[in-house]
C-alpha cells in the first residue's frame, strides 16, 4: 500500500496567525520603547521629545493602534506622525512628560 501524499503547504500562513505575529512584534516594541523612555525621562537634562522611526505597519490602523499604544506609556504625554520613512515606516515624535 503506498503512503498517503501530505497536502502541499500554502505559501503564505493564514491570516490570522501572521496578525498575531505582527501583534506580538508590536507588543514587544512598546516595552522596549517604554523601556528606553523611562531611562530618557531619567536622564538629567532629558529632552521634551524623542523622534522615533517605527514599522512595519500594514496600514493606517496599525499605525493609528501604536500611536494610541505609546500614548498609554505613564511617561508619554503626546504622539504625532510627522512623516514617512518608505512605504511602511512612521516617524513618530513622543513628546515626554516632565
Amino acid at each position: 500500500m503506498m503512503p498517503r501524499p501530505t497536502p502541499p503547504t500554502p505559501a503564505h500562513p493564514p491570516l490570522e496567525a501572521m496578525t498575531a505575529r505582527l501583534l506580538a512584534a508590536m507588543r514587544e516594541l512598546m516595552v522596549g520603547y517604554e523601556i528606553a523612555l523611562a531611562h530618557i525621562s531619567a536622564s538629567p537634562g532629558a529632552p521634551g521629545a524623542v523622534t522615533v522611526a517605527a514599522g512595519p505597519f500594514t496600514g493606517t490602523e496599525m499605525l493609528e493602534r501604536f500611536e494610541q499604544a505609546l500614548r498609554t506609556l505613564p511617561q508619554v504625554g503626546a504622539v504625532s506622525v510627522r512623516g514617512y520613512e518608505g512605504a511602511d515606516r512612521a516617524i513618530v515624535e513622543v513628546q515626554l512628560r516632565g
